[in-house]
């Protein structure tokens, strides 16, 4: 009877090591580096050259200033499926109970207009009665409540964050947990962090989109540039590209 209280108890301890061991395996931390070029529609930001909140160096993006917005999107499936390369066993059942923080660095220079700058966006998937055709719910976070200037902010669902339901409605803002009680069971289609197509003259920095999950897993994005020898690369290829093309209308019409 001792022996096989023993061997219950070694068989248990070695269970509950065998989870935790599982489930420290499956929590990760994987940081991306996020260029211009991955801009999916919209317009491509401006550089902020040099200057980035720590631990995201060594540049940030610029809202374009030339009018208009700016947009990047962790998706799922789409737009290089950015949302895979941060959570790769789990965005493809990933819902908004998964999701346990949301956090982004801003800085407002001096002088910029009350209620602007960059705002996180969560998309869940498209379903039958859904807002729209290719998602179902979208919801922005509290941007017009910042009102730091020229200073890096980091601005967190751990730190009083909240959401409203970006339906035409401006109020009825939630806390994450919040919208989990009503829409926690939806998939998500994207984390996008974006301005604001009526911004004229914004001309706001933004960096360093951190998300966790609730099994530990952090994705990290990194707002940068093409180092100089890539563009010098691009700009090679460019016109090596000009250039046969060049040569085959010469043949062509010989």
């Amino acid at each position: 009877m001792t022996m096989k209280r023993s061997m219950m108890t070694v068989l248990s301890v070695a269970a509950v090591v065998l989870v935790f061991g599982l489930a420290a395996q499956a929590a990760t931390t994987i940081t991306i580096e996020a260029t211009p070029s991955q801009v999916p529609d919209e317009n491509l930001p401006a550089i902020n050259y040099g200057d980035a909140p720590v631990g995201f160096g060594p540049d940030s993006w610029q809202n374009t200033q030339t009018g208009g917005k700016v947009n990047w999107h962790a998706r799922y499936a789409q737009d290089g499926d950015y949302l895979s390369a941060l959570f790769p066993t789990q965005a493809a059942t990933l819902t908004v109970n998964d999701i346990a923080s949301i956090s982004y660095w801003t800085k407002r220079p001096d002088g910029t207009a009350a209620s602007e700058d960059w705002a996180a966006f969560i998309y869940t998937r498209p379903v039958e009665g859904g807002d729209s055709g290719w998602y179902g719910y979208r919801f922005v976070n509290d941007y017009g409540t910042h009102t730091e200037t020229d200073m890096w902010n980091q601005y967190s669902t751990d730190s009083g964050m909240e959401f409203r339901k970006n339906s035409g409605t401006t109020t009825g803002y939630m806390s994450l947990a919040d919208v989990k009680t009503t829409y926690g069971d939806e998939l998500v289609e994207m984390i996008s962090i974006q301005t604001m197509s009526n911004y004229e003259s914004f001309n706001g920095y933004m960096d360093g989109l951190s998300i966790t999950l609730t099994d530990g897993s952090v994705g990290n994005v990194n707002f940068v540039v093409p180092e100089p020898s890539t563009l010098v690369l691009l700009a090679l290829g460019g016109l090596t590209a000009l250039g046969a093309a060049w040569f085959r209308r010469r043949r062509a019409g010989r």
